[in-house]
């Protein structure tokens, strides 16, 4: 009876082991999963294009100061309202055209987390036009990973940041461009043990099985 035991608990622990084992090596207490908006920093400045106003031909943009304004579960754990945002390049490349994605190089750190965008697409592009009183507007998305998870999310789940800049006409004149960043990160999928992992789980169960009929 007592080397029954001995082999059941020796599977045990080899079961335990093997499915630690089978854990991702970064794996962190919690999936990245939500997301948070960047509005400029009031009286930190303006954001401004490469063409003064937004054109067709707008190329490129530089922010100023960024704040998170809002965030969702579960980045709340880590990302709140009020936190400062850094950009690790504040001209960033407004891809020109629509649908057509360029490669940009750039980070978003807030509260240790680090964002790395890589891929970048403009969705949608309306030129200032002062004669006809229409505003200007663009919307882009970049796409990335997360890179720097800290101590509370997992390394490398996709992100992705959709920017919405305006320009509105005011009194006859180009009035300031305004843009809000909203980043959105997934969650990882649950990890599936390995074949092998399940096996020895199995023989664990199945020791512990033939224990307790030895003992009846």
């Amino acid at each position: 009876m007592k080397k029954v035991s001995m082999y059941a608990a020796g599977a045990a622990v080899a079961a335990v082991a093997a499915l630690a084992a089978s854990q991702p090596a970064n794996a962190l207490p919690v999936v990245a999963n939500g997301s948070f908006t960047v509005v400029p920093v009031v009286g930190a400045g303006s954001v401004t294009v490469n063409t003064g106003n937004i054109t067709l031909g707008t190329t490129s943009k530089t922010e100023p100061a960024l704040v998170v304004q809002a965030a969702t579960p579960n980045l709340t754990l880590a990302i709140n309202p009020g936190d400062a945002a850094v950009l690790s390049n504040s001209t960033l490349a407004v891809p020109a055209g629509t649908g057509a994605p360029i490669p940009v190089n750039f980070t978003l750190t807030v509260s240790g987390i680090e964002f790395t965008f890589d891929t970048g697409v403009t969705n949608s592009r309306v030129a200032l036009d002062l004669a006809t009183n229409t505003a200007g507007s663009f919307a882009e998305q970049f796409t990335g990973t997360l890179t720097n998870g800290g101590t509370t999310f997992f390394t490398g789940r996709p992100v992705t940041l959709s920017e919405s800049c305006t320009q509105s006409v005011e009194g006859g004149a180009a009035g300031l461009i305004s843009c809000t960043n909203s980043v959105v990160t997934i969650g990882a999928p649950p990890t599936v043990p390995e074949p092998a992992s399940l096996a020895l789980l199995g023989s664990a169960l199945l020791g512990f099985g033939v224990l307790r009929r030895r003992r009846k």
